[in-house]
């Protein structure tokens, strides 16, 4: 909330507070669920930091300081989460490790990646699709249509469909080299 509080709410008739942990800044972008934990990230004039949590109790379980500002995320995965900055792509491990980071457009994600088959399938806002390894961060194929995005890929066996800001609806084969450098 906006004061700098993580509120665990019961779910039943009545809303009330079950826990309540005191913040030491502010959070940006969505708090997602990475593997059994949940993570935000924390804003402060010296840097952006992953900040994990517990779910039930809201103890902190871990923290790391990125590099770089947050552009966009993070964005949760069954075992920890991706999170963009002005630095690069990295893949966060749900107890707040960096695992991978590679060089990323500076181009927010549009929407949320999706994972497939093992790989990370993603669109900028700039109109570039990239297909990313997840364990590794291998970039296996991207492709820049100079269109602008607005939505996350959708895959099909065969394609993968995204929308435009024009208000178009791409269906463009699954890219399978690297033509972005």
């Amino acid at each position: 909330n906006d004061k700098q509080k993580l509120v665990r709410l019961s779910d039943g008739d009545s809303l009330r507070a079950l826990t309540t942990v005191d913040l030491e800044s502010p959070l940006v972008g969505p708090i997602v669920q990475a593997g059994e934990s949940i993570a935000a990230v924390a804003s402060t004039k010296s840097g952006d930091s992953l900040l994990v949590f517990n779910p039930t109790s809201l103890k902190s379980t871990g923290r790391l300081a990125l590099p770089g500002r947050l552009i966009s995320g993070p964005f949760g995965q069954d075992d920890g989460c991706l999170i963009h900055t002005d630095q690069g792509l990295q893949w966060i491990s749900a107890d707040a490790e960096q695992v991978w980071a590679i060089r990323f457009p500076t181009a927010a994600i549009a929407g949320a990646p999706q994972m497939v088959d093992g790989k990370l399938i993603l669109a900028t806002v700039m109109g570039q699709i990239w297909i990313i390894e997840a364990q590794t961060g291998t970039v296996e194929a991207n492709v820049d249509l100079e269109q602008a995005f607005s939505s996350s890929p959708l895959i099909t066996p065969q394609s993968i469909v995204v929308g435009t800001e024009e208000g178009t609806v791409l269906a463009i084969p699954i890219p399978t080299s690297k033509t972005i450098p």
